[in-house]
């Protein structure tokens, strides 16, 4: 398994993505299990001055793709990962930074989702991504990305 670098990971992502570096986007940490990272309200702001539902979608399309994207490359796997459905909801108006958890759906066997994709096949991960207000849930994301062969 190798080792990465969030720091590096993340700079790439923002100079790939470079609406991620304009939203501010920061990733605070990746484990097996999940992914934490935070935007600021200014420049994800709407004319309510609360978070532009845009914004949100976007942030935490890009943690969940993030999320399984860091597993991939740990593993040494370098496929791409698209999103491939994904549901919204947004429970309160977010008026500061909005911190973003992701967590797999359910725990995610690696060793078979290598298998699948050594076979040909895609892979899909299921994932909810919650944004966070301090400790209020604010919006909520089930997604579910494919990984392409």
């Amino acid at each position: 398994m190798l080792s990465l670098s969030i720091d590096a990971f993340v700079k790439r992502i923002h100079c790939e993505v470079p609406l991620t570096k304009q939203m501010q986007w920061q990733v605070k940490s990746i484990t097996k299990q999940k992914l934490i990272a935070n935007a600021p309200l200014q420049p994800n702001i709407n004319d309510k001055g609360t978070f532009f539902g845009g914004s949100s979608a976007a942030l935490m399309t890009i943690s969940g793709w993030a999320w399984v994207k860091f597993q991939l490359e740990s593993l040494e796997i370098n496929h791409d990962v698209v999103i491939h459905h994904s549901h919204m909801r947004w429970k309160k108006p977010q008026t500061k930074t909005m911190s973003i958890q992701v967590l797999p759906e359910k725990q995610v066997h690696w060793p078979s989702i290598v298998k699948q994709l050594q076979q040909g096949n895609k892979a899909p991960i299921k994932v909810v991504c919650q944004g966070f207000q301090e400790n209020t849930i604010t919006t909520e994301m089930k997604a579910t990305y494919a990984i392409l062969t």
